[in-house]
C-alpha cells in the first residue's frame, strides 16, 4: 500500500549510523507499507491528489514554533482532514493534528515524558497497552467532533481519531535503545533522575504488535 511519509526531523549524527533514519525505523516498523518519503522539515511536501494514505513522523520542533514548513504542514493536514483521506500522526506528528483541528498544544506542566508509558483504551478502561515516550509538549484538549482512544494521568490526549485521522503521542517506531541514546544526548534537558525512571520502565515492552495493527487497518478500512 502506497503511503505519503511526512518526515519532519532527522535522527542526531551521534545516532543515526547506529540507529539509521527515521525513514527507515518506519520501513522496519511497518514492513508491509510502500513508504514514500518526504522531507517536510526542509519543506518538501507531496501532492495531496498523489496519496490516499499519511503518516506524520515527530520531531524536536514543536507545533508552534513560528516555522514556515510547520504552517505548510498543519494546512497540508487540514486539506487531508477534510477531504478524508488516512492519516497516522505520531508525536509531533500527533500534536500537528491537533493543532491542525484546533486544539491547543503547548508545553506539558509534567515531566518530560519518556521511557514506556501505561494507557487505558478508553473503549475498554480494563484494557491497557504500553507505548514508549519522547516528549514535552502535549495535546491539551481534544478537538472537536473527535473520539479520544487512550489515556492515562500524565497525558490525558494520549491518542484520539477524528474522521480517518488517528494521533498517537507515543513513538511506535523507536525501539527501547533508541529512546535511551536519545534521552541520554539531551541529558541536561531531561535530567538524570528522569532518565533513570525511563531506564526502570524498560522492564515492560511497548505493544508494538497492537500499534502495528491499528495503522495497518486504518490503512485498509
Amino acid at each position: 500500500m502506497k503511503v505519503a511519509l511526512l518526515v519532519c526531523d532527522k535522527v542526531n549524527p551521534k545516532l543515526i549510523g547506529r540507529f539509521g533514519d527515521y525513514p527507515e525505523m518506519f520501513k522496519e516498523f511497518l514492513p508491509s507499507l510502500e513508504l514514500h518519503s518526504f522531507d517536510a522539515y526542509k519543506g518538501e511536501f507531496p501532492a495531496i491528489n498523489d496519496f490516499d494514505n499519511f503518516i506524520c513522523t515527530g520531531s524536536k520542533h514543536s507545533v508552534y514554533e513560528n516555522l514556515v514548513w510547520v504552517k505548510e504542514l498543519i494546512d497540508l493536514v487540514k486539506n487531508i482532514h477534510e477531504l478524508g483521506k488516512k492519516y497516522f500522526g505520531v508525536c509531533f506528528g500527533h500534536q500537528i493534528l491537533g493543532k491542525a483541528l484546533g486544539s491547543e498544544v503547548s508545553l506539558s506542566t509534567s515531566e518530560y515524558l519518556i521511557g514506556v508509558h501505561e494507557f487505558n483504551l478508553v473503549a475498554n478502561t480494563s484494557q491497557q497497552f504500553n507505548m514508549l515516550m519522547m516528549c514535552q509538549d502535549q495535546v491539551k484538549n481534544l478537538p472537536e467532533s473527535a473520539e479520544l482512544l487512550a489515556s492515562n494521568k500524565v497525558c490525558p490526549v494520549g491518542m484520539f481519531r477524528s474522521r480517518n485521522a488517528i494521533g498517537i503521542q507515543g513513538h511506535p517506531e523507536f525501539s527501547k535503545d533508541y529512546n535511551l541514546a536519545l534521552a541520554q544526548l539531551r541529558e541536561e534537558k531531561i535530567g538524570n533522575d528522569t532518565i533513570e525512571k525511563a531506564k526502570a520502565s524498560f522492564s515492560q515492552d511497548p505493544s508494538s504488535t497492537q500499534m502495528r495493527k491499528w495503522i495497518y487497518e486504518l490503512f485498509n478500512d
